[in-house]
């Protein structure tokens, strides 16, 4: 899309750098192939994007709009009067609200668990009524929107915010660089030798209206790095060909962790056993210290955990999941030696 025009989504320019030969070249996607081949992975966000703009009212029938970022757990940004062609900035304030307080949407009742310190607009929220997960599902397709900005106003239809090879509905926002590709594009890239493998990120919202809570974007997001991905990325690498990541939460997730596969979906339950072993390797000489964060979803140092020594360069922990709650966490490991860091992160959840 361009100004008020739809633009064939491989018509849309691409900008490529050749950093050795010092050139330049504007160039459509549909040409990407061409400049693509054997050796190469194209890593992609097969995310879907959800309609998670839900429009209702507390329970006093003061209005509001919950975005919905998150599922596991239910998380919201919330706002007041108001609609999308008006700028994110200029939206008015939500109601204030408090733990316990319910919101009233089409065919859904939720309540507030918890209201985040960065900011009174983003909220955790809890099915009530007796509500299934399934019956969350079904009112936001029926009622809700997806996430738009002021920039367009005419209401986008839920297929112009998936990109061509969509699955699971974990992004709030669509992972836009991916919308260029459709599948001639992607099987013209296989002709010519190159690998497409994905890989599921939670995009997370561009904007909030809130400024404190915009400096923290993007907040913690979950992802899932198949091993078959893992292994292609990794396999690149060694062979010295290049990684291509459509978008930058393909390069999060990557960068986060490309040798394993976390993914904030698996859960444990308090008598699993859960065993985390992670490669930490350094130059000769060097013995990496190494240090375990434990996380909650929203990114919060809850403790540091006891990391055992070393085992033939690779760290071997037990997860104290018996002493946590119902919630998604993220172990945050960070590996120093000499002026060197690395860090390395996994994502889980427990449930009961």
């Amino acid at each position: 899309m361009t100004g008020d025009a739809w633009v064939a989504r491989e018509e849309v320019r691409l900008l490529v750098v050749d950093p050795r030969a010092r050139e330049v070249e504007v160039a459509r996607f549909a040409e990407l192939p061409r400049f693509l081949g054997a050796g190469d992975v194209v890593v992609v966000n097969d995310a879907a994007t959800i309609p998670g703009v839900l429009r209702g009212s507390t329970s006093c029938g003061a209005f509001v709009e919950a975005r919905v970022i998150e599922t596991e757990p239910l998380r919201a940004i919330l706002f007041g009067p108001g609609d999308h062609t008006i700028r994110t900035e200029d939206r008015a304030p939500p109601p204030r609200v408090f733990a316990g307080d319910r919101l009233h949407f089409p065919g859904l009742i939720v309540r507030i668990a918890n209201v985040s310190p960065i900011s009174p607009r983003l909220v955790e929220l809890t099915i009530d009524g007796g509500a299934t997960v399934a019956e969350l599902w079904r009112a936001i397709y029926r009622a809700g929107a997806p996430i738009q900005y002021a920039h367009r106003r005419e209401p986008l239809p839920m297929w112009a915010v998936q990109t061509a090879y969509a699955t699971r509905p974990w992004a709030a926002e669509m992972p836009s660089a991916g919308r260029p590709l459709t599948w001639e594009i992607l099987l013209a890239l296989r002709r010519r030798g190159a690998e497409v493998v994905a890989l599921t990120h939670a995009a997370g919202p561009s904007a909030t209206g809130d400024a404190a809570l915009d400096a923290a974007l993007p907040l913690p997001e979950r992802y899932e790095i198949p091993e078959a991905t893992a292994r292609a990325v990794n396999a690149a690498h060694r062979r010295g060909g290049r990684v291509i990541a459509i978008g930058t939460t393909v390069v999060r997730a990557l960068e986060a962790n490309a040798t394993a596969a976390p993914t904030a979906s698996t859960k444990f339950g308090p008598t699993d056993r859960v065993l985390v072993e992670i490669e930490c390797q350094a130059q000769e000489g060097l013995s990496p210290q190494v240090k375990v964060d434990l996380l909650n979803a929203r990114g919060d140092v809850l403790r540091t955990l006891d990391a055992p020594a070393l085992t033939d360069g690779r760290l071997r922990m037990t997860l104290p999941v018996a002493s946590l709650a119902n919630s998604t966490y993220v172990l945050r490991i960070e590996a120093a030696a000499g002026e060197q860091t690395a860090q390395q992160w996994v994502a889980f959840r427990i449930a009961r």
